[in-house]
């Protein structure tokens, strides 16, 4: 019934759940990195992987925003 109403299927759901909180684990690991590489005073390459950090927190973001919008019920 929910479905003909737009929600998604359940195990699609878990899906996009699964792939935010991936996307949330990667981005951390990254700024971790780049927070180690700039004590090291790597400047460049810590604003490089810091970058990366951002951008997959923000895919995370959009995730969760789809989830919120399609299977939260």
């Amino acid at each position: 019934m929910k479905e003909s109403l737009g929600y998604w299927k359940a195990e699609d759901c878990k899906k996009i759940s699964e792939a935010a909180g991936l996307f949330i684990y990667f981005s951390y690991e990254l700024l971790e990195e780049s927070d180690k590489l700039k004590q090291q005073g790597k400047e460049l390459e810590s604003d490089k992987i810091a970058e990366g950090g951002v951008a997959l927190s923000q895919v995370a973001a959009n995730y969760a925003k789809t989830f919120e919008a399609f299977c939260k019920r």
